[in-house]
């Protein structure tokens, strides 16, 4: 999975190359008013300082009132939300904001120095393209719809036992925190919270811990007659 999206954001800087502009070679009106942004790596994961200088520039220029629009490609909701993988996105000019402060912008964004396993790629667009919403897909049900393979198919809490319950995909978590609230799983498993359950591909039975099985205690000469204690 990571070297599929390692090789999707490098395939993408590459593909971007051709039209990227060098830092200070930003004159041109023609461009347009947005910028698509592309931060990944070549291996391992992308450097941290990258993502979070680019944020703040981007952060910075919303304030100020430069920028108007700023859609997130990836990471998404209901995909990975980790930004270990990189980052894709694109910002566009407010229309009251003059071009030379966009300019700057831009400038700040190609003059960020990066480790050499990451990449920076900024390209010039006419406008960002509108995010499509990502509906959530079902899953389970009396057809047993699958899930694709970087997501599970996540049921109602206390649904557990539900014959042909209907789900929804949700996707896989790629790191949880240490945080200690105990939730019991479909498979009768306790887990450390609900992101580690998720990591595991189960669904909620309930909060907390799972109790323990009944014993049935049973009589040896009549071991069809177990009882509960």
């Amino acid at each position: 999975m990571k070297k599929l999206i390692y090789i999707f954001l490098f395939g993408s800087a590459l593909l971007l190359s051709a039209t990227s502009f060098a830092q200070g070679d930003i004159q041109n009106d023609e461009y347009g008013r947005a910028v698509n942004i592309t931060v990944g790596s070549t291996q391992g994961s992308v450097d941290n300082t990258t993502l979070r200088l680019v944020r703040e520039i981007i952060g910075d220029a919303i304030a100020a009132g430069t920028v108007d629009i700023f859609y997130v490609y990836y990471p998404r909701a209901g995909g990975a939300t980790s930004t270990e993988f990189g980052l894709s996105a694109c910002a566009e000019a407010r229309f009251s904001a003059g071009s030379e402060n966009f300019k700057r912008f831009v400038a700040q964004l190609s003059s960020i120095r990066h480790k050499a396993q990451t990449f920076l790629a900024i390209e010039w667009a006419q406008r960002c393209k509108d995010i499509e919403p990502i509906e959530p897909l079902d899953c389970g049900g009396i057809l047993g719809t699958l899930c694709p393979g970087s997501q599970y198919c996540r049921v109602g809490a206390g649904q557990c036992k539900i014959a042909d319950a209907q789900g929804s995909c949700k996707a896989v978590p790629e790191v949880c925190n240490a945080q200690y609230n105990p939730v019991c799983g479909c498979d009768g498993k306790t887990y450390e919270n609900a992101c580690e359950a998720a990591r595991a591909r189960v669904s909620l039975d309930h909060s907390g811990k799972c109790k323990p099985p009944e014993e049935l205690v049973c009589d040896e000469s009549k071991p069809e007659k177990c009882v509960k204690p």
